[in-house]
C-alpha cells in the first residue's frame, strides 16, 4: 500500500510539474456589443519553447456557466515569448456585477516573488458591471504589454497604456497575484526595492526604485473604473518583469507638465529623451488619442538617435473630443543597450469646450434676462448659469472650467439644449431685490456616459456679465408682530412704492395687491389687502395691521404685488416673512434660536427677557441668529422676545427696519448629556474575554451620574446593542464569550434624567482563529485518539470538510467544525482501511470584519 501511496503522488507531481511551465502575464478585457452582449478579450504571454500550449481556453463568464474558448492567435514576441489572444461573445442574463475568469496551472517556474512558482496556477480576472442607470461600458485596452526588462539598481518604469474610449476615470493600484480558485498565492511580495516600490493611483506608472536581485518577478495591477464615483469594472492585470544584472542606465525624459487645451486650439510640444551611457534611443508613444475618429493626436514615431532623441506631438482637438477626464498618452523611450532599458513619461490632457460667448443682461419686473449666442460645439447638451451679487473679479485659469465655489458665485439654473439661449432669472418666482447688482456667469455643458451630471463636463466661463435691478415694484420693508396670540395676534406690515416703473410700457389703472401665507412658497397665499387708482401716484398707501392671526405658533409670509391695466402683474416681488423665535430649554439655561426670511440687510438683534411684567434687554446678538441666557433656575417660566435691527442699503429705500418676534415662554430642565467617556480595551482571544477599563474625568458634566452601559456590535457596521449595565462606581467590566472575542465595544454614562453620553467612541478587537489538524489517528475504540479532530481551534464558524481516499474517491464529508471522524466510509457504511488519505477543508472564521475562509489540504494516516 506505502508503494503504491508514493507512486500516486510522485505521479501527480511529474504531470502537474510537466504543464505548469509557461505563463507569464496576461488580461481580461470586454466590449459593448449590444444589449447584455459583450465580446471578451482573453490576452496572455507565454513561453513558446515549452510543450505545454493552450490552444483553448476556460473562461468562466461569472454567472455559473462556463465555456473553451479557441484561440484566434498567437503572435511571437521574440526573447521566447508569444502573444496568444481568444475572443468570444457571452450574453448575460441581466443588470449585474459579473467577475471573468481565467484559471491555468501553467505559470513558468523560479519566479522570485511567488514561492514554488511552477506548482501556483496563473489566474487573471476582470470585473463587468451592467447597469442600465449607469449607460454602457466598455473595458479600458492596455495598450503596453505586461513583460518587461530592467537592471539590478537601475530605476524601472511600466504603465500598462490604459485607454478608456468611454472617458471614465481610471484609478490604478498593487495586489496580490492570484493562484488556486482565483485566491492570493500564499507568501507572495511584492519585489524588494532599494528605496522604494510604488504605483501612481492617478497616472497607473509603476516605479521600482530600484530592483536588488536578478530574476523573474511577477507583479498585478488592478486597474479600477469609475463613473459619476460609482465603480462600474475592474480589470486585473498579472505582469512579469526580467531584471538583469547590468551597466547600463535607462533613457531620461524632460519633464512634461499636464495641460489642458481649447477645442479648436492647436497643441504642439516637442517631446526630448537622452542617454547618458550615448546609446541609440527609440521614442515612440502609444495612446487612444492617435486612434480618434475624427482629428486624431499625431506623433512621428518610431524616431530613433543617438544618446538624444526628439519628436514633436500634435493635436488639434474638436467638439466630440469635449469630455470630463483627461486623454492620457505615455511616452516610452527605449535603448539599444544590454539589455534595452526603458523610460517613460504619461501626460495628461484634458480638452475644454470655449466658453459662450456675448452674455447681456436686461432687468425689468424685478427679473433680469439673460441672453447668449448658441455654443460653437453642435454636441452641448445645454447651459449652466451662475450668479453672485456684485462684481467678482474673477479670472479662470487654464485648466479651471465650470464655475468654482470660492469665487461666490452660485448655479442657478440649467437649461437643456444647444439652441436654449434665453435664461429670465426671478429667483425662482421669488422676485430679485430691487436697486441690487446681480452679475452672472454661463457655461455650457456636455453629457458623458449614464445619467449623471458628475459625468458632465463644462467648458470655460463666459466673460461676466452685471446688472443692477429696477426699482420698478412695490418692495415690502417691515413685518412686524406688534401682537402675541394664538387667535388674536397682529403684524405690522410696511412697503416702499416703486420709482422707475415704465409707464409706457405698462399704463394703468393700477392696484397694488397684499398677499400672506404660513409658507415660503406662498402656496394657498390669501390676499389681505388692495388698493386701486387710475395712475400710480393715487396710490400712496405704505402700510397693513394685519390681525386675528395665531401669531404665537407661527412665521407669516407677505408678498406684494403690483398690477397694470387692473389684473396684469408687471413682476415678481420678493416675499418677507415676521421673524419667529423657538426656544430649546437645557438644565439652567434656555437656548434661544431666530428664523426670518427678509429682503434688508439685519444688522443686530436685541435679546428681551421679561421681569416683573415688563420685557428688559438682556444682550444684544451680531453675526448670529442664537442665544443662550444662562444662569437659570430650572423649572421657573422664563418669557422672551428679540428685536431685529437693519434696513435696506441701496435703491433710496428705508434705512431703518425694526421687527420683532412673537413672545416664547418655557422653563429649564436638564436635557444635557454626560460628557462622552473613553476607556481601554484589553483582549484576551485565547479565553474569549474583553476586559473595559476608565476613569471618571474631573468635569462637571459627571456630577449626577447614575450609571454606566455598555454596548455591543459582533461585526464592524452591525448595529450596537446594550449587553449590560454597571453602577456608577465600577470603573471596569469584562466581557466573556463561548465562541468569539471579535466585537466592537462603547462605554456610555447615563445621568439622573436618564439622558445618554454619546456613543460615538468606541474600540474595535478581532479573532486570534486557529484551526490545526493532526496527521493521524486511531479509531480502534481504546477511548484514545478514536476520532480524527481539529485541536486547538478558535473562532471557527463552520467547516466544508471532504476526505478522499489514495483513488480519489469520498469517504467522509462535514460542516461541523469538529469532524469527528471515526474512519468509517460514509458511502459503504464500512470501516476504511489503514492507510494515508487526503483532506480538503474551507475553514470559515468568525472575524471582526466579517467571515473569512482558509483553504487546508494535506494528508491524515488512519492506524488501527
Amino acid at each position: 500500500m506505502g508503494r503504491s501511496l508514493l507512486w500516486f503522488v510522485f505521479f501527480l507531481c511529474n504531470v502537474y510539474v510537466a504543464k505548469a511551465t509557461h505563463n507569464r502575464g496576461g488580461e481580461i478585457t470586454y466590449r459593448h456589443v449590444s444589449g447584455n452582449t459583450y465580446e471578451i478579450t482573453v490576452v496572455t504571454y507565454t513561453k513558446l519553447t515549452n510543450a505545454a500550449d493552450r490552444p483553448e481556453l476556460l473562461v468562466k463568464w461569472g454567472d455559473n456557466t462556463q465555456d473553451s474558448i479557441p484561440r484566434t492567435n498567437q503572435t511571437p514576441l521574440g526573447n521566447d515569448i508569444g502573444r496568444n489572444i481568444y475572443i468570444a461573445q457571452h450574453t448575460y442574463p441581466g443588470p449585474a456585477s459579473y467577475t471573468i475568469s481565467v484559471e491555468d496551472p501553467n505559470r513558468n517556474g523560479g519566479v522570485i516573488n511567488i514561492p514554488n512558482s511552477i506548482s501556483i496556477p496563473f489566474y487573471i480576472q476582470t470585473v463587468l458591471v451592467i447597469n442600465p442607470f449607469l449607460g454602457v461600458n466598455n473595458s479600458p485596452t492596455l495598450l503596453y504589454p505586461p513583460i518587461d526588462r530592467g537592471c539590478t539598481n537601475r530605476l524601472f518604469m511600466h504603465n500598462p497604456g490604459a485607454f478608456d474610449r468611454d472617458g471614465d476615470s481610471l484609478s490604478y493600484s498593487l495586489t496580490t497575484c492570484r493562484g488556486d480558485q482565483g485566491l492570493p498565492i500564499p507568501g507572495y511580495t511584492f519585489p524588494n526595492a532599494s528605496f522604494f516600490f510604488s504605483l501612481d493611483p492617478v497616472t497607473g506608472d509603476l516605479t521600482w526604485d530600484k530592483p536588488v536581485q536578478q530574476g523573474e518577478y511577477n507583479i498585478a495591477i488592478l486597474i479600477r473604473e469609475w463613473r459619476n464615483g460609482i465603480l462600474i469594472g475592474e480589470i486585473t492585470r498579472d505582469m512579469q518583469v526580467d531584471i538583469d544584472a547590468c551597466s547600463n542606465n535607462p533613457p531620461v525624459f524632460e519633464t512634461l507638465r499636464d495641460t489642458c487645451i481649447e477645442v479648436g486650439q492647436p497643441l504642439q510640444i516637442v517631446v526630448r529623451a537622452t542617454d547618458v551611457d550615448l546609446n541609440r534611443i527609440t521614442l515612440t508613444a502609444s495612446s487612444g488619442m492617435f486612434n480618434l475618429p475624427t482629428n486624431p493626436a499625431v506623433f512621428q514615431q518610431p524616431v530613433n538617435g543617438n544618446a538624444a532623441v526628439a519628436s514633436v506631438f500634435r493635436w488639434t482637438p474638436d467638439c466630440s473630443q469635449v469630455r470630463n477626464q483627461p486623454y492620457s498618452v505615455v511616452f516610452r523611450a527605449v535603448d539599444n543597450g544590454l539589455p534595452n532599458l526603458v523610460a517613460l513619461q504619461s501626460w495628461r490632457i484634458r480638452v475644454v469646450a470655449p466658453a459662450p460667448k456675448n452674455i447681456t443682461a436686461t432687468s425689468r419686473g424685478g427679473a433680469i434676462t439673460l441672453n447668449w449666442d448658441a455654443h460653437p460645439c453642435n454636441n452641448a447638451s445645454g447651459y449652466k448659469i451662475y450668479r453672485k451679487q456684485g462684481p467678482s473679479g474673477w479670472n479662470p485659469d487654464t485648466c479651471e472650467t465650470g464655475v468654482p465655489a470660492y469665487t461666490g458665485f452660485t448655479l442657478i439654473d440649467t437649461v437643456v439644449g444647444r439652441n436654449s439661449t434665453t435664461l429670465v432669472d426671478d429667483d425662482n418666482g421669488n422676485g430679485l431685490a430691487s436697486g441690487v447688482e446681480y452679475c452672472y456667469r454661463v457655461t455650457a455643458f456636455f453629457d458623458g456616459p449614464g445619467t449623471f451630471v458628475t459625468s458632465q463636463a463644462e467648458s470655460y466661463a463666459s466673460a461676466e456679465v452685471c446688472q443692477v435691478v429696477l426699482r420698478d415694484l412695490p418692495v415690502l420693508a417691515q413685518a412686524d408682530v406688534s401682537t402675541t396670540s394664538k387667535t388674536n395676534g397682529a403684524v405690522q406690515v410696511k412697503w416702499a412704492l416703486p420709482t422707475q416703473l415704465d409707464t409706457t410700457q405698462f399704463p394703468g389703472p393700477y392696484k397694488y395687491e397684499l398677499t400672506r401665507a404660513d409658507n415660503p412658497a406662498m402656496n394657498g397665499a390669501l390676499s389681505i389687502y388692495q388698493a386701486t387708482g387710475p395712475w400710480l401716484a393715487a396710490l400712496t398707501d405704505t402700510a397693513f395691521l394685519d390681525t386675528n392671526l395665531n401669531t404665537q405658533d407661527k412665521a407669516w409670509y407677505y408678498k406684494i404685488n403690483l398690477l397694470w391695466d387692473s389684473n396684469k402683474p408687471v413682476g415678481k416681488t420678493r416675499p418677507a416673512s415676521t421673524h419667529f423665535l423657538k426656544l430649546t430649554p437645557q438644565s439652567a439655561r434656555i437656548r434661544l434660536d431666530w428664523s426670518y426670511a427678509v429682503n434688508w440687510t439685519v444688522d443686530s438683534f436685541i435679546v428681551y427677557r421679561e421681569n416683573l411684567g415688563a420685557f428688559i434687554p438682556i444682550d444684544t446678538v451680531v453675526g448670529a441668529n442664537t442665544y443662550t441666557d444662562r444662569e437659570l433656575t430650572n423649572g421657573v417660566i422664563y418669557c422672551y422676545k428679540v428685536l431685529s435691527v437693519g434696513g435696506f442699503r441701496t435703491g433710496n429705500l428705508p434705512s431703518i427696519s425694526l421687527n420683532r418676534t412673537q413672545i416664547s415662554c418655557d422653563f429649564p430642565k436638564d436635557t444635557v448629556p454626560p460628557c462622552p467617556m473613553t476607556f481601554t480595551l484589553d483582549s484576551n482571544c485565547v479565553a474569549l474575554e474583553n476586559t473595559l477599563n476608565w476613569t471618571l474625568p474631573l468635569q462637571d458634566c459627571f456630577d449626577d451620574l447614575l450609571k454606566f452601559r455598555i454596548y455591543y456590535s459582533p461585526k464592524l457596521g452591525d448595529p450596537f446593542i446594550q449587553i449590560d449595565s454597571v453602577g456608577k462606581d465600577a470603573r471596569t467590566y469584562t466581557f466573556r464569550s463561548t465562541r468569539s472575542s471579535a466585537g466592537c465595544f462603547s462605554l456610555v454614562a447615563v445621568d439622573s434624567s436618564y439622558n445618554e453620553s454619546s456613543r460615538d467612541i468606541f474600540f474595535c478587537v478581532d479573532n486570534c482563529p486557529e484551526y490545526t489538524l493532526p496527521n493521524v489517528f486511531t479509531p480502534n475504540e481504546d477511548g484514545k485518539n478514536d476520532r480524527f479532530k481539529p485541536f486547538p481551534y478558535r473562532a471557527v464558524e463552520k467547516v466544508e470538510m471532504k476526505i478522499l481516499n489514495r483513488w480519489g474517491q469520498e469517504v467522509f464529508n462535514t460542516q461541523n467544525p469538529d469532524i469527528l471522524w471515526d474512519g468509517i466510509s460514509s458511502q459503504t457504511g464500512q470501516p476504511c482501511s489503514e492507510g494515508a488519505y487526503f483532506y480538503q477543508c474551507t475553514v470559515y472564521y468568525t472575524r471582526l470584519g466579517g467571515v473569512e475562509t482558509q483553504f487546508l489540504r494535506g494528508i491524515v494516516n488512519l492506524l488501527r
